[in-house]
């Protein structure tokens, strides 16, 4: 997949969620918590890149034990009282991590557990990568009509009337 899916694809519901608190007259995200959320998205690409699916295939970054290396770390980070990280904001990096381990699972697979295994899941659902461009027309899209019919979601980006 590339890198816009898995940036923009935990960024969408989220997006949604916002719209849903704030019609509620509850706080929302804010719009920093966006841009964190797709960092984490992006996380695996980021921390071991990789240009082929082999690459992939042999990458510490797309397996389940670091997964669980990340979500001790996240759990260590609410434990602060002065952290702004609390469990609900580290469920969703959580989440949106392992959106992008299954995006990547449905695209060639995923050595679910390596160093300790080489055993690939999801080799047999291969999205074809012509439409990895369509996925990522389609989120950009579906963000940017979140952006413009959701005004409640970005209102310091609108122009005054």
């Amino acid at each position: 997949m590339l890198i816009g899916t898995h940036i923009l694809l935990p960024i969408i519901p989220l997006a949604w969620r916002r719209h849903k608190l704030l019609q509620e007259k509850k706080c929302g995200y804010k719009l920093h918590e966006f841009a964190v959320v797709g960092l984490f998205g992006a996380l695996p690409d980021l921390l071991n890149p990789h240009l082929s699916l082999e690459a992939r295939l042999s990458s510490w970054s797309h397996g389940m034990p670091f997964v669980g290396i990340l979500a001790g770390l996240l759990l260590l980070g609410c434990i602060p009282k002065a952290s702004p990280l609390t469990i609900i904001r580290a469920s969703y990096l959580l989440f949106a991590y392992c959106l992008h381990l299954f995006c990547d699972g449905i695209s060639g697979g995923i050595a679910w557990l390596y160093p300790f295994s080489d055993m690939v899941i999801g080799s047999a659902f291969i999205k074809p990568g012509l439409l990895w461009f369509a996925s990522d027309f389609l989120l950009v899209i579906t963000a940017y009509v979140l952006l413009r019919l959701l005004p409640d979601l970005a209102p310091q980006w609108r122009s005054p009337k």
